[in-house]
């Protein structure tokens, strides 16, 4: 947890005033959120409701405080649109397979990364980088015999870490796929 504050402190995409600042302290709340997520769901395949939840409220209360402190309705827009971006996904996947793809905490903690992904654009995104990570981690796994497309893996794990790599360093990943694009 202390490598993410410092990580997260010197790469905040953010200033470090006023709404930035506010935002800031919001994310250190999410990072140690994050951290007990992660641990949980690695040893129990578990996202609790207990941390969740608060998770959920906290969402609420940095778009509402980006709102208050002067941030712009584009802003909060697009946060609303993350969140339903990847809520929606994760729900169709979660209706469609009856709960066996997917499970309902990785839903309800969809609401958070599309807050914090901040659009449409960097929900895909994130989506894209947990699915990449859930590759790269469970690869291995497969070639050793340890694990077949049957086995259960924790995503929610892959999920948040692509939701820090969204947040600290989301714009500079779309600038250079734009400048890749445009090559």
């Amino acid at each position: 947890m202390p490598v993410l504050f410092v990580l997260s402190y010197l790469y905040w995409p953010g200033q470090m005033e006023g709404v930035g600042l506010f935002a800031f302290a919001c994310w250190l709340l999410f990072v140690v959120g994050f951290v007990v997520l992660t641990v949980y769901d690695l040893k129990w395949f578990l996202l609790p409701n207990k941390v969740v939840f608060p998770l959920i409220g906290l969402a609420i209360i940095l778009v509402m405080g980006r709102l208050l402190f002067g941030a712009d309705w584009q802003q909060a827009l697009g946060s609303l649109a993350g969140a339903a971006v990847i809520w929606g996904v994760f729900y169709a996947i979660y209706r469609f397979s009856k709960g066996e793809w997917i499970g309902f905490g990785d839903v309800k903690l969809a609401v958070v990364l599309g807050v914090l992904a901040g659009g449409v654009l960097p929900a895909f995104a994130l989506l894209f980088i947990a699915s990449l990570i859930g590759v790269l981690a469970s690869l291995p796994l497969v070639i050793a015999g340890k694990a077949n497309r049957k086995s259960h893996l924790p995503f929610g794990p892959m999920l948040i870490a692509a939701t820090i790599i969204i947040v600290l360093f989301g714009q500079a990943l779309v600038d250079w796929y734009a400048n890749l694009l445009i090559i």
